[in-house]
Parts: structure tokens; sequence; C-alpha cells
């Protein structure tokens, strides 16, 4: 189970994890570029500012230098250097005419400036552009260039350079801040998922757990109570199922009771001719007593003598009904410890007349002081009684049927019963325990004593052993534990 809780945890983490992350790199990426292009808008903005700043004095000195017919070369340099100092961050101003070729240029170090890149010549036919870039001279760069012209006479362009570093640390110090606000957030959010994602499997790790001590034997029902959540309605529906199992397990053993019981009266039908005649021979006794009192009863010698007799014969009467009422009344299961030699003669004596009348040969090879067992005393002979019958049944006349006891190993016990009657086939064998199969004729057999021996002897912890040469012996072994309690399941 824990395996499954972690897997079913892990996977969830997993999966909601990683879209969380997604996500939130997601909106930090979109959070990011639109910060950048904000960023390099207003720096964008700021710098052709600066620019179209410079070209006023720059377009006064030009058309001053032409109108005084002045070296502009000189008077540039001059404008450039001042702008220079006193505006922070521009790394190079270069001014080109018209022909693309350089007026005047420096730089912050005071050394001249570079040449113009071919792909600024849009520029000189009077359109602004900023672009950033990483040059290898200056690091990153915003340059900037605007036009020189007043109305529709062109100079040429001025191109400015600004540092754009602090751009570039700006940019990635927010980056580095959403990395770390995502990193956060999604340690933060994961940690909370992991408690309610714990709480929901604790909640059915405490369900299986209950599940686990279920007995169902006895079918007891769950202690956990549910919330109103999804997990507490599985918890309600599963206690549900357990009270029907509990109804459906009790109307099974009542109906088991039933079958049981039908099962030992049609066995006490097959004992009726042996107690008849247990019961005729005593009978007659008494009438013959009753008879001769009647005739002479004036003789109290005789008579006290016939009462003696006319009373042994009743109690023996008694005894006998007594031993067919135990074995015929529906009791309830008690388990004690009993001595399976003692179950097993007790049978025998019940069945000994039929067994003289067939001429069966019995034999009785039971192990003195074996252990005793816990079990129903009722249940295990109507165990016996069933097999015996089965064996009376298998053999002919003369036959000879071997009841032994005996120890299996060091918690089990044994009793087998072996017949030397008619057998049963490889595919009969496999059919023997189920309900209403039998291959006795019909009349002869209900079908349900070994599908009911089974049912006791299983509720018993124990099995039943079968085994047969068609036409040469079957022999049925009854193994039973030493030390398990029965287990009731009527309930």
């Amino acid at each position: 189970m824990i395996s499954i809780q972690n897997s079913l945890k892990t996977r969830i983490l997993f999966v909601t994890g990683s879209v969380i992350l997604l996500i939130m790199m997601i909106i930090s990426l979109a959070i990011l570029f639109q910060w950048r292009t904000i960023l390099i808008e207003k720096e964008v903005t700021n710098a052709q500012s600066i620019v179209d700043a410079f070209t006023v004095p720059a377009l006064d000195a030009l058309i001053y230098a032409e109108q005084r017919e002045l070296l502009k070369d000189d008077l540039l340099e001059t404008y450039i250097d001042n702008y220079m100092q006193r505006v922070r961050g521009i790394k190079y101003i270069e001014i080109y005419d018209n022909n693309n070729e350089i007026v005047a240029g420096k730089d912050r170090n005071g050394s001249g400036s570079t040449s113009l890149n071919k792909k600024d010549d849009n520029l000189i036919s009077g359109k602004y552009k900023s672009i950033i870039y990483k040059s290898s001279d200056y690091g990153w760069l915003l340059d900037t260039y605007a036009p020189l012209k007043i109305a529709n006479k062109k100079w040429g362009v001025v191109k400015i350079g600004f540092d754009a570093e602090p751009i570039k640390k700006e940019i990635n110090d927010i980056f580095f801040v959403l990395l770390s606000l995502t990193i956060l957030l999604s340690i933060a959010t994961l940690t909370v998922l992991y408690f309610l994602i714990n709480k929901v499997t604790f909640k059915l790790k405490s369900l299986v757990d209950q599940i686990d001590k279920i007995d169902f034997k006895t079918v007891e029902g769950i202690t956990l109570k549910g919330n109103k959540d999804e997990i507490g309605f599985l918890i309600n529906r599963f206690d549900d199922l357990l009270k029907r199992l509990n109804l459906s397990k009790q109307q099974l053993a009542t109906a088991q009771k039933q079958v049981y019981q039908s099962e030992k009266l049609a066995s006490i039908g097959r004992l009726a001719s042996g107690v008849a005649h247990e019961i005729n021979n005593p009978l007659n006794g008494i009438k013959n007593c009753l008879y001769a009192i009647q005739k002479e009863p004036n003789n109290k010698e005789q008579t006290t003598e016939y009462l003696a007799l006319i009373n042994e014969g009743m109690n023996y009467i008694e005894n006998v009904i007594k031993k067919l009422l135990g074995f015929a009344r529906q009791q309830t299961q008690i388990t004690d410890s009993l001595n399976i030699n003692e179950m097993i003669v007790n049978v025998y004596k019940l069945l000994e007349y039929k067994f003289k009348q067939k001429q069966a040969i019995v034999t009785l090879d039971l192990l003195e002081d074996i252990p005793e067992i816990c079990a129903d005393n009722q249940l295990i002979q109507e165990v016996i009684m069933n097999i015996l019958i089965n064996a009376f049944d298998a053999v002919s006349e003369n036959g000879r049927i071997e009841i032994k006891s005996g120890i299996r190993d060091d918690k089990h016990i044994f009793f087998s019963i072996n017949d030397n009657g008619i057998g049963l086939k490889e595919n009969e064998l496999e059919k023997i325990f189920d309900p209403f199969y039998t291959t006795k004729d019909p009349g002869e057999g209900t079908g349900l004593g070994l599908w009911v021996s089974l049912g006791i002897v299983e509720n018993h912890n124990g099995q039943i052993e079968v085994k047969s040469i068609p036409n040469k012996e079957t022999i049925f072994t009854v193994i039973l534990p030493t030390e398990v309690k029965y287990e009731n399941n009527a309930g």
C-alpha cells in the first residue's frame, strides 16, 4: 500500500508541479519580455530626445560654417566635445555627410570614431533608427541615428552611441528577480500541494488500514468516519458495502445451517432400520415380561425380576433414542476440546447394526493418546457419519472398511476411512465435493454429504484428501489442527 500511496503522491506532485512550474515560467518570461520592451522603448525614446537635442546645435554649426565658409570639422568637434561632457552615458558621437563619409566624430576617450555601417543607408535618407548590439570595442551599445536636415535640405546624419550596459544589467537583475520569485512561489505552491495531497493520501491509507483490519469471516464494520468530501463518500459507501456483505453472510449462514440439518436428517433416515432393530429387541423383551406378569400376577418373585428387566429394557431404549435425538437435534455450535477417537466410536456404534446386516468387516485402528482438537462435537460427528455412510454404500457384502486415526505432524491429527468398494473414477474425483453431485442410484443420496463435510472441515481450518482406485479402494483422509479454534461462520 505504501508504495502505491507514494507512487500516487509522487505522480500528482510531479505532474502538478511541472504544470505549475511551466505556467510560472511562461508568466515570468512574459513579464520579463514586456519589461524589457518597456525598458528598451524608454531608453530609445530618451536616446532619441538626446540625439534631437544634439542635432539643433549641430545644424547651427553646419549652417554657420557654410555661411562663413569655415571648416566644419573643427566647429563640430567642439560641439561634440562639449555635448559629451554635459551628457552622461554617451560612448561616442559621429556625424556623416550625404556621401556616407564621416565629417566629425569622437568617443569618450577622445579618440576618433569608426566608419559607418552599410546597414545605416536608410538613415541617411532621412529615417530614425535605434539599434542595441554588443560591440567589441565598447561592449553593449545603443546606437541612435537621426538625419540632419531642415525642410528639404539635408546635411547628413548624426550617430550617437549610448552605453547600454545599464540596460543589460537592469534586464539581468529583473530576470534573476523573476527567476527567484518563480522558484520561491513554486516551492511554496508545491509545499502547500504536498500537504494537501498528503492529507488525501493519509485518508486513503487510513481507509486501507481499516480494510486490512477487517475480519471478512465476521465482517466487522470499519470505525473510520468519513468527512463531507469525496474520500468520506468513499468511506461511507464502503461501510454500506460491509453491512450488505454482513447481511448476505448471515443469510448464507442460515441457508448453510438448513442444508446441514437437511443432510443430517437424510443420514438419520439411513439409520432408521438400525435404530428400529435396536428398539425392537428390548420392546419384544418388555412385551414378554408383561405377558408373564399378567399370566401370573401373584408370583411376586417373578414380577420383581421381570420389572427389573422391563426397567433395563426401557433404559436401553431411552439411550438409543437420546443418541438419535442428539445427532438429529439442531444445536448451537460450540467448540470444545474433543478426542477424535471417542467421536469415531460413537458414530460407529450408531451404524454398527447396518454393518452387521451387510456382513461388512469394520476394523478400528485408532491411535491411543491422540492429541485433542478444538472443534464442534456435533459437526465433526456429522463429517464422520457422512464419510462412513459413503463407505458403507460403496462396499458389497463381506466388504472391508478400515478406520484409522493418527498424528499428521506437530500441529495436526488425522482420521481416515478406507473401503474396498467400487471406487471413484478420475473425473468423479473432481466433482464429489460439488453440491448435489452423487454417484449413488436415485433416491439413495442427496449429493450434499461431502459438500457439507468439506465446509465443516474447512471451517475448522482443516482439509479433506481423497485417493481412489476404481474397483479396488477409496481412502478419505480428514486432517484437523490441534490448536486452531473453530471459525464459526454462522455469525
